[in-house]
Formats: structure tokens, sequence, C-alpha cells
């Protein structure tokens, strides 16, 4: 970007597909199923925020994020590199759906068990915890 004088902020998105390996994983991908969820399941959101070297791959704290016990599923909402992260850093924001067992509700403490695994799970995959 900097070569082509683009402003940090101009939004620039740039994608590639390889077009054989979309159609061979639409071809192993076989019936789906769906899950369902009821106004009985307990669903919390969380959002949390993890700052890497910008050569890192942000793949292995998701991963670690989503084994966390209770953690169902991790939607990625913002990619960020910029100033005010310093130099050759990038960070990754992502929303995490948590789900208690079906038998039971969870408490606050319960919860913030789950917040504080999947911290140190991102934590320990090299992610630093953007504050």
């Amino acid at each position: 970007m900097k070569d082509y004088k683009i402003p940090e902020n101009a939004g620039v998105v740039y994608i590639t597909f390889d077009i054989d390996t979309i159609i061979a994983l639409l071809k192993d991908a076989g019936e789906r199923q769906y899950a369902y969820e009821t106004l009985q399941d307990q669903i919390v959101y969380r959002d949390l925020c993890f700052v890497v070297d910008a050569e890192k791959d942000f793949e292995g704290i998701v991963n670690a994020v989503k084994n966390v016990k209770n953690v169902k599923n991790i939607e990625v909402f913002d990619v960020y590199a910029g100033a005010n992260l310093g130099e050759g850093k990038k960070s990754l924001a992502f929303k995490m759906k948590i789900m208690g067992d079906a038998d039971a509700t969870m408490t606050t403490e319960q919860i913030n068990e789950v917040m504080n695994a999947a911290i140190a799970a991102g934590e320990n995959a090299g992610g630093k915890l953007r504050s």
C-alpha cells in the first residue's frame, strides 16, 4: 500500500481464489448438518482481541480458543495493523459464543472462568491480550 501511496485507512481489500481448491472442497463437503438453538439454551457472547507480531499467523490463537470448554463458535470481526499498535504488530478481534451444558445455566463465575481460560489459551498460543 505504501508503494502505491494508498492511505492506511483506505479500506482496500485484495482477495484471490483458487477455484480448483474450492471445487474440491465442495465435492468433499458432503451433506451439511444444522444445529438449532432454542430459547432454553443459555448463550453468552464475549469479544476478545489479541495482538501478535505482524508476520505471525492468527490460526493458532483461534484454534486454541476454540478448544476451550464451553466455547462453541468464534467469529472474527476485525484484523487491524496500524501505528497505534506499534511497529510490526497486528491485532485480531473476534466474538466468542459461550454455551453452558444443556442441563444447567452458567453463573457469572463460570462465564468468567471460560473467559479466563480463553485468554490464557490465546496467550499460550502466542497472542497478547489487547487492552
